[in-house]
């Protein structure tokens, strides 16, 4: 009897820690490739569960797959995935990385990956002239998602702490106007993506040297918001250019924002935004927001294309899915 009834509790303890086990597997997340590999950076990601409550998330890391000594929370995720950008890594180096999270049943790990940083620690101005978007979107963020919004960013580019980390500051040349008609040579200096600085320097040089003198008297770059605009913007929380450093809007007071077909600038100001200066922004692979199919925003020129806002249902969802 005395036996039976071991039988029995050993079979009881079998059958209650068989569904924990099941259950700690598949809370299991899954660890994805990396984006925006850098010579100093990466965006891990990783994927919870469907259905899944996690307390934590985030990743182990290092320069061993035997020694992941390093640990960062992740961010918050989107349909289930979280990124973390990882900074201050060595240029040429292989390191290893795995997703955990922790539920109520423990703590478990993904399956460990591995990714080299590059080499490069610098863009030249050819580095980032493309034929296409996608081609642009993959330079920048190793990804061509085109509906950036505050809940789903570019991946290494979560809220303006990550994105920072993407920035540089640059110097140019530009000509002040002075008196009725006359030019003082002068320089301004603002943020721009890193990867595009040697870009828009080329740029803002070439523009210095027209003929034409070209005045500057105000550049704008980045700044974390959402787009702005007619009102219809404000229905969604899609991310303006500007929030990654791929924006540049020119003498804003002179080049506002017009509805199609009502191009209210004053063609014989000098500050207007002309065909030369919009032709060397062309020419190293930049677009005007004059040719926007919404309106005409004068000021404005940008790196990545101008489809996004071709494609947008302003009320919801925040955006098409326009990669196809």
């Amino acid at each position: 009897m005395r036996m039976k009834r071991w039988v029995l509790l050993i079979a009881a303890l079998c059958l209650m820690t068989l569904p924990g086990a099941a259950l700690a597997e598949g809370n299991a997340p899954t660890t994805n490739e990396p984006y925006v590999a850098e010579h100093d950076m990466a965006s891990l990601s990783g994927t919870l569960p469907q259905g899944v409550e996690a307390k934590a998330w985030g990743f182990d890391w290092g320069e061993s797959a035997d020694a992941l000594s390093h640990r960062v929370k992740g961010n918050k995720p989107y349909e289930g995935e979280f990124t973390k950008l990882i900074t201050g890594l060595t240029k040429g180096t292989t390191y290893y990385y795995r997703a955990y999270a922790v539920t109520a049943q423990g703590e478990s790990y993904g399956q460990v990956l591995s990714f080299a940083t590059l080499e490069q620690d610098t863009w030249s101005d050819e580095d980032a002239i493309f034929a296409t978007a996608e081609e642009r979107y993959r330079f920048l963020f190793d990804d061509d998602s085109r509906c950036p919004t505050f809940e789903n960013p570019p991946k290494g580019y979560y809220g303006a702490g990550e994105v920072g980390e993407h920035l540089t500051k640059v110097t140019v040349p530009i000509w002040r106007k002075t008196g009725s008609n006359g030019r003082a040579s002068s320089t301004w200096t603002f943020t721009i993506n890193r990867k595009l600085a040697a870009n828009a320097q080329a740029i803002f040089q070439e523009i210095y040297e027209l003929d034409i003198q070209f005045p500057i008297n105000k550049i704008y770059t980045y700044q974390y918001r959402k787009i702005n605009g007619p009102s219809y913007f404000s229905k969604t929380s899609i991310l303006s250019h500007h929030s990654f450093g791929t924006a540049i809007d020119i003498n804003h007071d002179q080049n506002l924002f017009y509805s199609v077909g009502h191009d209210g600038r004053n063609k014989s100001d000098p500050y207007t935004i002309n065909q030369q200066v919009i032709d060397v922004f062309e020419r190293h692979g930049w677009s005007w927001g004059g040719y926007y199919k919404e309106g005409i925003d004068a000021m404005h020129f940008q790196y990545l294309g101008l489809d996004l806002l071709e494609k947008v249902d302003y009320v919801s969802p925040p955006c098409e899915d326009i990669r196809g």
